[in-house]
């Protein structure tokens, strides 16, 4: 544009170079956005919602485990265990370190009876937040019912 342009040609210029159908937002705030939509569903336990919007998330970038996590939390509110243990595994292989996912997945590993899968997620937990007394007292319950104490 030149010098001296008026505004009104400044807007016709750009609006045509910059029309909401040519507009696209950049993949890692599609993706802030869709993380934050799927955390406001997910407290209010609009589990189905959550689930498409942490889907959303992770089709924009598959490497985010904290939408494995919280989609996760979201199979988990909706009693699918089998899926929310599928996503706690690929939350934690994609970041060791998400004690969540492991406190989780142990959960469901004991409420199934499974205490030999419990012990070493609770285990994570503790190594990873040895403050977290509920770990403590689930490992206990746990090896309780292995009858390994």
């Amino acid at each position: 544009m030149k010098r001296g342009t008026d505004i009104g040609t400044m807007q016709e210029t750009l609006s045509k170079r910059y029309s909401a159908e040519s507009f696209v937002l950049p993949r890692d705030l599609e993706k802030d956005m869709a993380m934050e939509k799927a955390e406001s569903h997910l407290e209010k336990e609009e589990y189905d919602a959550a689930i498409s919007a942490y889907t959303t998330a992770l089709d924009l970038d598959s490497t985010e485990s904290a939408a494995y996590c919280g989609r996760g939390n979201a199979y988990l509110g909706k009693g699918d265990n089998d899926k929310a243990v599928t996503d706690y595994s690929e939350a934690i292989r994609l970041d060791p370190k998400c004690s969540q996912a492991y406190f989780c997945r142990g959960l469901i590993h004991l409420s199934k009876g499974d205490s030999d899968k419990a012990i070493p997620d609770f285990t994570a937990v503790i190594r990873l937040e040895p403050k977290f007394a509920v770990a403590y007292a689930h490992r206990a319950e746990a090896y309780v019912n292995t009858a390994e104490f």
